[in-house]
C-alpha cells in the first residue's frame, strides 16, 4: 500500500513539471506572435499620414457554457487601435462561476471530494478587424487565440486534473463611444480547444455573449495635454 502511493506522488511531480513545462513554452509561442502582432501593424500605422495609434483596454464579462452549465468569465484585454482600422493586443480571461460537474466521479482521481467545480483561465494575443465604422459605432471582427489550462477545484483537495488548453475563438462585435474616452461594446461568438485537457470532461467548445467597457486611455492622455497647453 505504502509503494503505491509513493508512485502516486511521484506521477503527480512529474506530471506537475511536464505542465508547467508545456506552459513555459507555450509562453514563450504567445510573447512571439503578439510581437508579431504589434510589429507588422505598427510598421503598416507608419506609412500612412497623419496616424493615430490608440492605446486602449477593456473590462468584459463574457457568458458561455462549459458542458450544459451557464459560465460568466472575467476579463480584461490592452492593446492598440490603427486607423486603418485594426486593434490587436493581449489578454486574459478566468472563470467566475462556482458550478459542480455533473460529470465528476471522485474514484476517477483517488479522491472522497463529493464534488468538484470545473474551471477555466487562459491567456490570449487578439487581431479585431472593423469593417464598418460611422460615427461612434463600429462593427468588428475579433479573432483571438491563446494558452491556459482547465482543471477541478474543491473544497478539500483544491485543485487537480491540471492540463494544458489552447482555445482559439472567434465572432463579431458592436462597439459604441458615448465621449471620446468611454464606451461599451457587446459581442458574440464561439469557442473551439485546439488541444484540450483529457482530465477535466465538461465540454468547453461553446457560443459566448459578451458585454465590455471601453476605456481609450491615449485620448484621455490627449485631453489632458491639451488642457495644460490652454
Amino acid at each position: 500500500m505504502k509503494f503505491r502511493l509513493n508512485i502516486d506522488k511521484g506521477s503527480h511531480v512529474i506530471a506537475r513539471n511536464s505542465f508547467r513545462h508545456s506552459v513555459a513554452i507555450s509562453l514563450r509561442y504567445l510573447i512571439l506572435f503578439s510581437f508579431f502582432l504589434f510589429s507588422s501593424f505598427f510598421t503598416s500605422a507608419q506609412q500612412a499620414e497623419n496616424e493615430k495609434i490608440k492605446f486602449l483596454a477593456k473590462i468584459e464579462t463574457r457568458n458561455t457554457f462549459f458542458q450544459t452549465h451557464h459560465v460568466t468569465m472575467l476579463g480584461v484585454r490592452a492593446g492598440f487601435e490603427f486607423k486603418f482600422p485594426v486593434r490587436c493586443g493581449i489578454g486574459y480571461y478566468w472563470t467566475l462561476t462556482n458550478i459542480d460537474s455533473k460529470l465528476y466521479k471522485p474514484s476517477d482521481y483517488g479522491l472522497t471530494d463529493p464534488t468538484a467545480q470545473p474551471r477555466m483561465h487562459y491567456a490570449f494575443g487578439y487581431v479585431d478587424y472593423s469593417f464598418y465604422q460611422e460615427d461612434d459605432w463600429t462593427l468588428s471582427v475579433p479573432i483571438q487565440i491563446g494558452f491556459g489550462e482547465t482543471y477541478y477545484k474543491s473544497s478539500e483537495s483544491n485543485r487537480f486534473a491540471n492540463g494544458l488548453v489552447v482555445p482559439m475563438e472567434a465572432g463579431v462585435a458592436v462597439d459604441y463611444l458615448f465621449t471620446e474616452w468611454v464606451g461599451f461594446g457587446v459581442g458574440l461568438g464561439y469557442r473551439v480547444l485546439l488541444k484540450g485537457n483529457k482530465q477535466v470532461k465538461e465540454n468547453f467548445n461553446s457560443p459566448y455573449y459578451q458585454i465590455r467597457l471601453n476605456i481609450l486611455f491615449t485620448e484621455i492622455v490627449r485631453g489632458i495635454k491639451a488642457r495644460k497647453k490652454k
